[in-house]
C-alpha cells in the first residue's frame, strides 16, 4: 500500500510539474474590410381624419355604439436607410388610454382587440404608386411593410371596431376612452 502511495504521489508531482510547459500555438492574420454604418428606421405622421362608416366625424365628441366602425387616416414618412430593411407596422396599444373604472376598461379591452393597420404608397397625400405594401404580419392587427431606401409617404388606415354581437357590450356602456394620442409604431423585422 506504501508504494502504491508513494507511485501515485509521484505520477501527480510529474503532471503538475509538467502543466506549465503545454502550449496551443495561435497566430493573427489581417482579413480584407471596411467600415460599416448602422442605418436608421423613422417615422413620422401627419395629422389625419377620423370618419366612422357613414363619414368624417369629431372624434372627440363622438359617441361609439355596438357596430360601428371608425377609421383614422393620416400621411406617415418613413425614413427608412439600411439594406435589407423590413417592418411592421402596427397601432401602439399604449396610446389607447382609458381609466381604471370597469367601464372605461371594458371599452379599451374590446377596441384594442379589433384594432387593425394598413398602408399603401401615398402621392401628394392621396393612394397611389401601387396597391398595398406588404400583408396582414403574423398577429392579424399588424401590416408587414415592404420597405424602399429612403424617404418615402404612405397613407396609413387604422381601423377600430365596436363589434355588435361582443359579449362585453354591456359592460362599455358609459366607458371613455382616449384616442387623442393614437399612434402607430414602425418596428424593424428580420423577415
Amino acid at each position: 500500500m506504501i508504494k502504491g502511495s508513494i507511485a501515485g504521489a509521484a505520477g501527480v508531482a510529474l503532471l503538475l510539474g509538467g502543466a506549465g510547459t503545454f502550449a496551443l500555438w495561435n497566430d493573427t492574420a489581417a482579413v480584407a474590410g471596411a467600415d460599416i454604418t448602422a442605418g436608421t428606421l423613422t417615422v413620422e405622421a401627419a395629422d389625419g381624419t377620423w370618419a366612422d362608416q357613414y363619414g368624417e366625424i369629431d372624434i372627440a365628441s363622438y359617441l361609439i355604439v355596438p357596430g360601428d366602425t371608425l377609421t383614422y387616416e393620416s400621411v406617415i414618412t418613413v425614413d427608412a436607410q439600411g439594406d435589407n430593411i423590413k417592418a411592421k407596422l402596427s397601432v401602439d396599444n399604449a396610446s389607447i388610454v382609458s381609466s381604471d373604472d370597469a367601464e372605461d376598461k371594458a371599452l379599451k379591452a374590446i377596441l384594442e382587440a379589433t384594432t387593425k393597420v394598413t398602408a399603401v404608397p401615398s402621392v401628394n397625400g392621396r393612394p397611389g404608386g401601387g396597391g398595398p405594401i406588404g400583408g396582414p404580419g403574423d398577429d392579424a392587427k399588424s401590416w408587414k411593410v415592404n420597405l424602399e431606401e429612403g424617404d418615402a409617404e404612405y397613407l396609413v388606415t387604422v381601423t377600430i371596431a365596436f363589434p355588435a354581437e361582443n359579449k362585453d357590450d354591456d359592460n362599455a356602456k358609459t366607458g371613455t376612452v382616449d384616442l387623442s394620442d393614437l399612434a402607430v409604431k414602425l418596428t424593424q423585422t428580420l423577415n
